[in-house]
């Protein structure tokens, strides 16, 4: 809700970072699930796709949570636990 409010009221544009910046916190998740991937630790044949995954389940549902929520109840328990089982979705996924 708070970003769509922001959107609404023509906030200004936050400053734009550099294509490589902006996609980097991507490429290390990437990276890193390629690697656990190598050592048998999840099964993937696409770390960019299983990066986007992890996001979706985790942090864009976190995002959708909070933008939901008019009254400002959604605390931490509630943000933990959407956390919690977005990564428990992930890795039966994907282990």
């Amino acid at each position: 809700m708070y970003r769509r409010q922001l959107a609404a009221v023509g906030a200004p544009a936050a400053p734009r970072l550099p294509e490589t910046a902006r996609d980097e916190p991507e490429r290390m998740m990437e990276d890193r699930f390629a690697k656990f991937a190598a050592d048998g630790k999840l099964r993937l044949t696409d770390p960019r796709r299983a990066m986007q995954h992890f996001v979706a389940l985790t942090m864009r549902l976190v995002l959708d949570v909070t933008d939901e929520d008019e009254t400002g109840a959604v605390g931490e328990a509630e943000v933990l636990e959407i956390l919690a089982d977005g990564v428990d979705v992930f890795l039966r996924a994907y282990r």
